[in-house]
């Protein structure tokens, strides 16, 4: 099986940026390549590939997987078109925090859509999920309607177009 990952992250990448991860990404490539031998692997990034990539200096460092870069700012049909010219069976979405950091999960979702539309299996939060999680009065809802302990929060609840009672809904009993 050809497992894609795919990263959104836009950071313009101006060849100045260092990171270190521990262990490097290509050693944990290593690791996933011996464990799963069967598999293959690639990743579909924009500069520096957060997360997915070693970048040093004014270089990205090689990897052991095939590795498809698309410009800064493309949008999800080019992220999606590069991740089916590698004609993958899985595409993972793995995207890091970068500004803007709401975007990213939709992006990542409206990426998925279009792959999935082409036929390829995805892993990766829905648009509904990404909504949700931006809105923290939405989050603590449904945690809570799921049972979840979550800790007490201060809302504040100012828009006119909101189907509740703020008062009531804003309170948090002990």
């Amino acid at each position: 099986m050809k497992i894609v990952f795919y990263s959104a992250s836009a950071l313009i990448f101006d060849g100045s940026l260092t990171t270190k991860s521990l262990p490097s990404c290509a050693d944990g490539w290593k690791s996933l390549m011996k464990k799963y031998a069967e598999h293959t692997f690639a990743v579909v990034a924009q500069k520096p590939g957060d997360f997915l990539l070693d970048a040093e200096a004014l270089e990205i460092q090689k990897i052991p997987v095939q590795t498809l870069f698309v410009d800064s700012g493309k949008s999800a049909e080019d992220i999606a078109a590069a991740v089916l010219s590698l004609k993958p069976d899985v595409a993972v979405a793995a995207s890091a925090w970068a500004h803007p950091f709401d975007w990213l999960p939709l992006l990542d979702a409206e990426i998925a859509r279009i792959l999935q539309k082409n036929g390829v299996r995805t892993v990766c939060n829905s648009a509904e999920t990404a909504f949700s999680c931006f809105d923290k009065w939405q989050t603590n809802v449904r945690l809570r309607a799921l049972g979840v302990d979550v800790a007490r929060a201060v809302f504040n609840c100012v828009s006119a177009s909101l189907a509740v009672d703020c008062d009531a809904a804003c309170r948090v009993d002990d």
